[in-house]
């Protein structure tokens, strides 16, 4: 139940970007209430105990997310959430397939199975204009949209290994308890991610960003506590239930964020998308419980 809890979640984070009159101003100012949170509690748990390289994978972590973010809000500014957020979302498929690949872990036959299900499913959503072919698929990735959703898969991809790395490295410390690691991780990538962020927008100088403030800090704030208790939620769950089983059905939430832009904000090809969404969720689930 905390899994589905976290799922949902996480979408309801999602559609508030995609609803908002400007995602990038509203990712922005989601990224300021974490960042807020983070100068509250990191003074309370204290930095003494990060070495280099954990600062390292922390500092790297904050750049890609800083870049997520970035992909993320300009895909939602082109692109339909039931087509954005399935791609993004496909990330732990592609995870243990650049591990094999960089890293050379293993990987297995039904590993590859899923991984073959994901890549299908995401060349499948690109029909939105024509028949099936190769033309149709290259013409549709070369939309805004889809180069910043692959973007936000790559990110992803990048900073989940990173993240592990990162985990590793404070997991062999002792110089905090195992409950507040994970927690200090996120809050300094993510203090990291929206410093950069925000220098960002202050150098574009969007014309908007005063009015989309006022009209949507109630939003942002929502979607900050959301991202955290979402997380929380994920942290809670992992203490007794395996991480294959978490990330399994965590994925429900690619169906979700489908049926929500299909049901509630009208998008097309709806029916379809579900399937699809459906097929990558599935390949997902067999990568992280098989692979």
């Amino acid at each position: 139940m905390w899994v589905l809890l976290s799922a949902g979640l996480h979408v309801a984070w999602n559609s508030l970007v995609k609803t908002s009159a400007n995602p990038v101003i509203f990712l922005g100012l989601k990224g300021l209430f974490l960042m807020l949170v983070a100068a509250l509690v990191v003074p309370l748990i204290g930095l003494s105990g990060l070495g280099t390289d954990a600062w390292l994978a922390i500092g790297a972590s904050g750049i890609l997310h800083a870049l997520y973010a970035l992909s993320l809000a300009r895909a939602y500014e082109r692109g339909d959430i039931s087509f954005v957020y399935p791609i993004a979302r496909s990330a732990p498929a592609f995870v243990p397939l650049v591990a094999w690949g960089v890293l050379g872990e293993d990987l297995t036959l039904a590993g590859a199975g899923g991984i073959a299900l994901v890549v299908g499913g995401v060349l499948l959503l690109q029909i939105r204009d024509g028949g099936l072919s190769w033309a149709t698929v290259v013409r549709s990735l070369g939309r805004p949209d889809g180069r910043w959703a692959l973007a936000t898969l790559a990110c992803v991809v990048c900073y989940s290994l990173v993240d592990k790395a990162g985990m590793v490295t404070l997991a062999n410390s002792r110089a905090y308890p195992p409950v507040v690691r994970a927690p200090l991780y996120f809050l300094l990538e993510n203090a990291i991610a929206y410093t950069l962020y925000l220098g960002l927008l202050v150098w574009w100088r969007p014309p908007d960003a005063l009015s989309v403030c006022r009209g949507h800090w109630r939003s942002a704030l929502a979607s900050a506590v959301m991202t955290m208790a979402s997380y929380s939620l994920i942290l809670h769950v992992m203490q007794t239930e395996p991480v294959s089983y978490i990330v399994a059905v965590r994925q429900c939430s690619v169906v979700l964020a489908v049926v929500f832009g299909w049901l509630r904000l009208r998008e097309p090809q709806g029916p379809g998308r579900v399937f699809l969404s459906g097929l990558i969720a599935a390949g997902v689930a067999i990568v992280v419980c098989f692979g």
